[in-house]
């Protein structure tokens, strides 16, 4: 019965330093790596939400938006007041060129992190892209408002002025 209890324990001990080991791999490593790293973790972890936002984040920048999208529902499924999950939903339905749906999460993000400068100027870039230039300096402008210094918000804003006074 001991040698049982100790095999089972030496199991357990190995699983736990594997999933830690995932776990930190998921948010220190980028790309292909980090990707199947938080894979791992999430089967052992299968209802952490920083592992769905993690690995959402991963696959939106190797532009694979839907499983990113798939990720960050997951993640906004499993804690509805985390922000940062329809952020990430808002990034993967801009790139995709579904900007309304991409408007309605920065919307989102924005309810629930009024502060959230990124957010703001991300949701300017929308209405950017959906040629309407006004609406996106007032965000520019909001985000440089929340954090004067955001080269992002900046660079925007002047490509929206640029863009408006072309028409």
């Amino acid at each position: 019965m001991l040698r049982v209890f100790a095999t089972l324990l030496a199991i357990l001990a190995a699983t736990s330093a594997a999933y830690a080991d995932a776990r930190k791999d998921c948010f220190d490593k980028s790309g292909d790596i980090a990707i199947q790293n938080c894979t791992e973790a999430l089967r052992l972890s299968p209802n952490d939400v920083k592992l769905y936002l993690a690995r959402g984040y991963e696959y939106n920048h190797a532009n694979d938006y839907d499983r990113g999208l798939a990720d960050y529902t997951t993640a906004a499924r499993l804690d509805p007041q985390n922000a940062d999950a329809y952020h990430g939903r808002g990034y993967a339905y801009n790139a995709k060129g579904e900007y309304d749906l991409a408007i309605a999460e920065f919307n989102k993000t924005i309810q629930l992190k009024p502060n959230n400068y990124v957010a703001h100027s991300d949701r300017g870039i929308a209405y950017y892209n959906k040629g309407q230039y006004d609406r996106a300096i007032q965000d520019q402008d909001r985000a440089l408002k929340l954090k004067p210094d955001y080269a992002a918000a900046i660079k925007n804003r002047a490509d929206a002025i640029a863009k408006k006074n072309k028409r």
